[in-house]
């Protein structure tokens, strides 16, 4: 690896690290919103498809580990956002619903979101990381990422 390249892989990560942070900032500028991180809006978000889910279904959200969704889970039910409860038909199963508050916070952070941003600011954001991706993956001849 050159001497430029661990430069660029520096910057890059600065770069990617700036970018989460100011998306970490859009959400706390949503109403109610202030002291939560986007896992919690991302959590909110999901279960506000559905009137009832499994916490197991929402093991698939991207960058929420299983140990740190239930603590963000304990979270938003401790703040009244989210009901938790144990399935009649399997004691195993999980359930999660949004209580009224918690649907009203979804509606506004999505509504604020919206206000906020619009579709082609995400789709620069996701060719960046991709470009990053990408480039951070290919190796030309030498060896040495592009």
């Amino acid at each position: 690896m050159s001497n430029d390249t661990i430069y660029k892989l520096a910057a890059a990560r600065h770069t990617l690290r700036n970018m989460a942070a100011a998306m970490e900032q859009l959400v706390r500028r949503a109403p109610g919103m202030t002291d939560l991180k986007l896992a919690h809006a991302l959590v909110l978000v999901s279960l506000a498809r559905k009137p009832t889910c499994r916490q197991v279904d929402l093991k698939s959200l991207p960058g929420i580990a299983s140990p740190h969704l239930t603590r963000l889970l304990d979270e938003l039910a401790a703040r009244g956002l989210v009901w938790r409860g144990r399935s009649s038909e399997d004691r195993r199963q999980v359930l999660l619903s949004l209580t009224d508050s918690g649907r009203e916070a979804a509606s506004c952070l999505l509504t604020a979101l919206n206000a906020l941003t619009d579709n082609e600011w995400f789709d620069a954001v996701e060719k960046v990381g991709a470009s990053l991706l990408k480039c951070s993956l290919q190796k030309t001849p030498e060896g040495v990422p592009c």
